[in-house]
């Protein structure tokens, strides 16, 4: 019984430390701030969000294949998922291009699709990338969020939700259109 009583004790110690590791617990701020403009490549998704990984993968792989040295990603995602059908949830996912690379997007504009995320005021949540359990996380951390605030300042609810995915910051810019 001591034994069984210690193994229970070591275990929900190391969920504990695993729950605040990654950020659970953690406040997530929610503000207003001027962002972009951001230049990516990207490709058309359609079906669950939690399936865009791997075409987000396969892109920033063909992009440094032609000469890219894009680390940031971006997804746009179009559709409110507590509403929307799995298979009908639609999305742009990719990757942000660096300014050194700004002249390789006119050369490949035949191989890739690119668009322009302008700069304009967000409502903005940042959350920390710890593993691969931080973009589902962070998601249901800070969209709840976001409706609280348009809820409060009687605006209509935005559904486009847009995630910067800082990889030098290990971090998750959520954006909002205000």
């Amino acid at each position: 019984m001591k034994i069984f009583l210690i193994i229970l004790i070591a275990v929900v110690v190391l969920i504990l430390l695993f729950v605040f590791y990654m950020g659970i617990p953690s406040k997530v701020s929610v503000e207003e701030k001027k962002m972009g403009p951001y230049i990516y490549a990207y490709v058309r998704h359609t079906g669950p969000y939690a399936e865009v990984g791997a075409p987000m993968m396969e892109l920033s792989n063909k992009l440094k294949e032609a000469g890219f040295n894009s680390v940031d990603g971006v997804g746009i995602y179009y559709d409110n998922p507590d509403i929307t059908p799995k298979e009908e949830l639609r999305s742009d996912v990719g990757s942000i291009i660096r300014i050194e690379d700004m002249e390789k997007v006119e050369l490949n504009k035949d191989k890739f699709n690119f668009a322009i995320l302008e700069e304009k005021d967000y409502l903005t949540a940042e959350f920390q990338i710890k593993n691969k359990l931080s973009y589902m996380i962070g998601p249901m951390k800070v969209y709840p969020l976001f409706n609280k605030y348009f809820k409060e300042k009687n605006l209509p609810n935005q559904t486009k939700g847009i995630e910067y995915y800082d990889m030098t910051n290990k971090k998750i810019i959520f954006m909002m259109e205000k």
